[in-house]
Formats: C-alpha cells, sequence, structure tokens
C-alpha cells in the first residue's frame, strides 16, 4: 500500500486511524500505556500510541467521525451496562461493534486503493487544491458524503473515498450474516490474546470478540465446542493464532482479573 498523504499544515486531520480501538488495546495493558505485541515469533512493546496499530488516512474523516466514533460510544454504553447489571442491554450493538471492527480489519488488510485517474485526465474539470481537498472531507461530518474527484496523481482523496464507500456495505452485509446467530460471554482462567485479523475467523463463521484477557464475546457454537474444554485459554489462543492472526496478536500473560476489571472500569465507565 502507497504511503500516505500528508496533510497541510494547520489542518485537524486525523491521520493515525487506529484499526483496533485504543481504548479496547488498553485492556491488555498493566501500565495503562503500553501492550506486548507478539509478530513473527518475536515479542515488542509498544505504546498503545504507535502508529503500529494504525492505518494512515485509511478512510476520510467522516467515516472515522460519524462511522467510528458513534460506534464505539454505543459500545462502550454496553460494557457500563455489563458493569453495572452483569449483562449487556442491547447485544445488537455489541455485534455491531464486533461486525466493523472485522471490516476495520478487513480494509487494513487489502490496503488503500490506487486508482490511476489516467482516464480523466483529458476531461475538462477543476482541479481543486489539496486544502479545499481536505475542508471538503471535514465538511462531510455529519452531512451527506460529497466526493470530489481529482486528476492530481499524488492526491489519495479518491482513495479514501472508495474506502469509506465500500466500508458501509460491507457492515451491512456482516450484521446480515450475524444479526440472528445466537451469542455468549465466555470467561477464563488465564489470559487470551487479542488478535488482529478477527475477520479470518469470521469468514470461517466461528465469531470470537475478545473483550478483555479474561471475557470474550463469542458465538454460542464456539461456546459450546470450548467452554467446558480443559485448559480451555491455552485451546482458544492456539485456535486464535493458527486461524486468525494476520501480522500480530496482543498478549499479557501475567495481566491479573483484578487488573481486568480495573482497566474495564477505567476506561469504559463514563465520567
Amino acid at each position: 500500500m502507497a504511503r500516505h498523504e500528508k496533510p497541510t499544515k494547520n489542518n485537524d486531520i486525523i491521520v493515525n486511524q487506529h484499526i483496533i480501538p485504543r481504548i479496547h488495546i488498553l485492556q491488555w495493558s498493566s501500565d495503562d500505556k503500553g501492550v506486548q505485541v507478539v509478530q513473527e515469533n518475536k515479542i515488542d512493546s509498544y505504546s498503545v500510541k504507535n502508529p503500529f496499530f494504525c492505518g494512515m488516512r485509511l478512510w476520510d474523516q467522516q467515516t472515522e467521525k460519524d462511522m467510528l466514533d458513534s460506534n464505539e460510544k454505543i459500545y462502550i454504553r454496553q460494557i457500563e451496562n455489563y458493569l453495572e447489571n452483569n449483562k449487556f442491554s442491547n447485544e445488537l450493538h455489541v455485534k455491531e461493534y464486533y461486525a466493523l471492527l472485522c471490516v476495520r480489519q478487513l480494509i487494513k488488510y487489502k490496503g488503500r486503493p490506487t486508482p490511476t485517474p489516467s482516464i480523466f485526465e483529458n476531461i475538462n474539470i477543476s482541479n481543486p487544491t489539496k486544502k479545499e481537498l481536505e475542508d471538503e472531507e471535514k465538511n462531510n461530518i455529519g452531512a451527506v458524503k460529497c466526493l470530489t474527484h481529482t486528476t492530481d496523481k499524488s492526491s489519495q482523496h479518491t482513495d479514501r473515498g472508495v474506502v469509506s464507500i465500500l466500508m458501509t456495505p460491507c457492515f451491512f452485509h456482516f450484521m446480515f450474516l450475524i444479526e440472528h446467530i445466537d451469542w455468549k460471554l465466555m470467561h477464563f482462567d488465564s489470559p487470551i490474546i487479542l488478535p488482529d485479523a478477527l475477520f479470518k475467523n469470521f469468514d470461517m463463521e466461528i465469531h470470537i470478540l475478545p473483550i478483555n484477557p479474561y471475557m470474550a464475546y463469542v458465538s454460542k457454537s464456539f461456546f459450546d465446542i470450548f467452554n467446558e474444554s480443559d485448559s480451555k485459554s491455552e485451546k482458544v489462543n492456539t485456535y486464535l493464532i493458527e486461524n486468525c492472526t494476520n501480522k500480530y496478536y496482543i498478549m499479557n500473560k501475567k495481566i491479573t482479573k483484578e487488573k481486568t476489571e480495573s482497566n474495564l472500569r477505567k476506561y469504559y465507565i463514563q465520567k
């Protein structure tokens, strides 16, 4: 995938777009700052703010704010309900978060498209400036999407627009596939991992959303297979690593249940 397009100076364009939301990654942190990452059998430590966890201007600002931010806020409310009542008030909202998380990871895996504007080169259109395109991107937030084309081959404005347009039907398709599936919360005695490519399990119709190192929201079929197993955490981790990981996974073998409970309350309970 081509390197991201840098925004103009003094423009509040979000460049580092988290594929897994930062608040979710923090559930695997022991120090409220960073997490351990395993990639190619090597363990590294990264701050949750590190661009390693991000796509660089992969989708447009409207998608970042109107679609992803609102989806995360709805999920946060469900975690709040779980902490207060030991259950979700609306499981559909948790499924929506899972579906969109899979979409984000799938888009990151596929990469930003790089269509050539050559077919437009002989068309008499006015080329907007980079600043004008960025203003359009921001002005779309909370409004109907408007996508202006440019023949500037260095611009990724159209590419981001295409990604954002594709994310919506992909999300609705994923939701169509899982909306009527029964789900259960699965609890663990030792930590599980957080993989970077849950969409690979989605393709296999095995649905797992690790909420924190000791709890996951899973399809009933998966629950029935693994919940009564000996060494449940180890078997689930092996399954996730073998069938799900694309580039890396997040782990924390030493994090305690008490710390994960603290993390849930610290990051999800709205002040």
